[in-house]
């Protein structure tokens, strides 16, 4: 695909691996679930390979064999108000990998059709390497280095790079000087081990107790409950401290863990009964926006190649020849998710 040339296609390669957190998947709507029961089977070799199938009225799916050997599977279709492209957890946890297939399993009586596999992954924590939110909840920060896919109303795709902008204040004592609006550097993400200082924010997506260290952490219950959302602000109470991280994080919480002075802050600022802020603002992300995945790089805008989106992956991730897969559209709206098999590694 790299160097291909088609009007009015914005694509880009997500490299990913065979456990993963996160999917793109087409859903078809209730009104076909029926029919999931009975997909005609999807021909992979022989005759029938190279012959467009229906997999469900709307979605095609076809088999492409190269010289390599190299295989492409490509599912087509059009975003409708029965059927749309938008991300989803492999399994209900960031930090927990599981395969395509059990994400898929997991959703067909939501109506899950065909599905491709999405952003790379920490392989340390498992968690996704860029943004990613479900509808408008946040359950990833974006990599600012990178591009994401942003699923905007009706299916339309923004390929581009999203920055994070977090903030928390403590809004008591409203007699007294505003205290000060703090930042935090990501939403479920670690920080790097080179990082000595810093707020990282973590939601009950997370799926595991935060990480331990030089920390200090509070954990806010939200009002009304709900999570952080992407270009959202929330509030809600201190209800527990806790130094040295290890903190399970349940429904309707938001834990705030500060690294070293960070964490002094954090312990200074936020006692137990305080009232607090959180804001995660993301440009580019619209209210309406289906949801948004991290990926790259991309290989082609507007019709024109890229052959380097200069994104910061390494030779070694984008020269050998491996699984890929992307995500493409063209000028009629028309979307295309693609899986490349090879048979012989390099």
């Amino acid at each position: 695909m790299r160097g291909s040339r088609a009007p009015g296609l914005n694509a880009r390669v997500i490299l990913r691996r065979v456990l993963v957190p996160a999917a793109l998947l087409a859903c078809a709507a209730a009104a076909t679930g029926p029919a999931l029961g009975a997909v005609t089977p999807v021909p992979t070799s022989g005759a029938a390979a190279g012959k467009t199938t229906s997999i469900v009225p709307g979605i095609s799916y076809k088999v492409i064999k190269r010289s390599g050997p190299q295989v492409l599977h490509v599912v087509t279709f059009r975003a409708n108000a029965l059927t749309r492209l938008a991300p989803a957890q492999s399994s209900g946890s960031l930090t927990k990998r599981a395969t395509l297939t059990d994400g898929m399993t997991s959703r067909l009586a939501q109506g899950a059709t065909a599905g491709i596999n999405a952003d790379y992954f920490d392989l340390a924590t498992g968690t996704p390497s860029g943004v990613l939110t479900v509808g408008n909840r946040l359950l990833a920060s974006p990599e600012p280095a990178r591009s994401a896919l942003t699923l905007g109303p009706g299916g339309a795709f923004s390929v581009g790079r999203l920055t994070l902008a977090g903030r928390y204040q403590r809004l008591d004592d409203a007699t007294a000087a505003p205290y000060p609006i703090r930042t935090f550097r990501a939403v479920n993400r670690p920080l790097p081990s080179t990082s000595t200082t810093g707020v990282v924010a973590y939601t009950p997506e997370y799926g595991s107790p935060t990480p331990g260290g030089s920390v200090y952490e509070v954990v806010v219950a939200l009002d009304g409950g709900g999570g952080i959302t992407a270009n959202g602000t929330v509030q809600g109470t201190v209800i527990a401290q806790r130094p040295g991280g290890g903190t399970t994080i349940a429904d309707g919480q938001v834990v705030l863990s500060g690294k070293n002075g960070s964490g002094n802050a954090i312990q200074n600022e936020l006692p137990n009964g305080a009232r607090v802020q959180v804001e995660a603002a993301i440009p580019g992300i619209n209210p309406d926006s289906w949801g948004a995945v991290g990926g790259g790089p991309m290989i082609v805008q507007g019709g024109v190649p890229i052959s380097d989106a200069a994104e910061g992956f390494t030779a070694s991730q984008l020269s050998g020849r491996t699984t890929r897969t992307a995500v493409g559209q063209l000028e009629d709206g028309t979307i295309l998710m693609v899986d490349r098999k090879s048979t012989r590694l390099n």
